[in-house]
């Protein structure tokens, strides 16, 4: 595959943008990534996750992006509501980027936990640009947002052993439900357009990143499915998939 890399001013976000060598694209996927990635050049198991989804994505055809950008996380802590506006912010910008704008093809967002809820967030507004689909890992999604632009189907992926606890008003924990629960339920606050399809897809014996327990990251066989679900909304209902 061919890699180009961009550094975005004022702000240090890092785009790369990896192309299939036989130049025979059947897409394209900008990978949005959670919000414990933050540092450029970050290592440990998410960025690896993050590379190999990008290789295995690019293999199957698909031009992939991802970004790294500086982190968001400053000393003495900030709000998972102010970390999400900022990563909306963020993502807003790199939408506008000439690497991802320059293009009128397709594109696929495909984000993982909060990175899934700031493309839900940036999918409440009005956009020029041709987002077909949308792949949220790991998404919970608590208030009805509406989808402004016409994408062709959002699908929701899920760790069965992914357990979500919710407090009283005394701040005690009072609930913990799973998936089966909160996925459908967090697909159900979506609003769309009727031709929009929109899944939910839960894996057996994996937990929030996909990984299985005593592992930090998905296993091949869970890669393979987040690339199958990717590609398939490569393609509206009507048309074929490449083999």
């Amino acid at each position: 595959m061919l890699q180009t890399q961009r550094t975005m001013n004022p702000e240090a976000i890092r785009i790369h943008e990896f192309v299939p060598i036989s130049g025979s694209e059947i897409g394209r996927v900008l990978i949005v990534p959670s919000g414990n990635v933050g540092p450029m050049d970050q290592g440990g198991f998410e960025s690896e996750l993050y590379e190999r989804l990008a290789g295995r994505l690019v293999s199957s055809g698909m031009i992939t992006v991802r970004f790294d950008v500086e982190s968001d996380r400053p000393r003495g802590g900030v709000s998972i509501p102010a970390r999400r506006a900022n990563r909306t912010r963020r993502l807003s910008e790199i939408l506008e980027h000439e690497a991802i704008a320059a293009r009128s093809s397709p594109l696929i967002l495909l984000g993982v936990s909060l990175g899934a809820l700031s493309i839900v967030d940036v999918l409440r507004r009005p956009t020029s640009l041709n987002i077909c689909a949308a792949v949220l890992l790991g998404c919970v999604i608590e208030e009805p947002s509406v989808v402004m632009p016409p994408v062709e189907r959002i699908d929701f992926l899920y760790g069965a052993r992914d357990l979500v606890g919710y407090c009283n008003s005394d701040g005690e924990l009072s609930e913990v439900v799973g998936p089966d629960t909160y996925g459908p339920r967090s697909a159900q606050q979506l609003i769309v357009r009727p031709r929009t399809v929109v899944t939910t897809r839960i894996i057996e014996g994996v937990g929030h990143m996909l990984a299985r327990p005593g592992a930090h990251a998905p296993d091949d066989d869970t890669l393979d499915v987040i690339v199958d679900l990717t590609k398939q909304s490569a393609f509206p209902p009507s048309a074929p998939a490449a083999q």
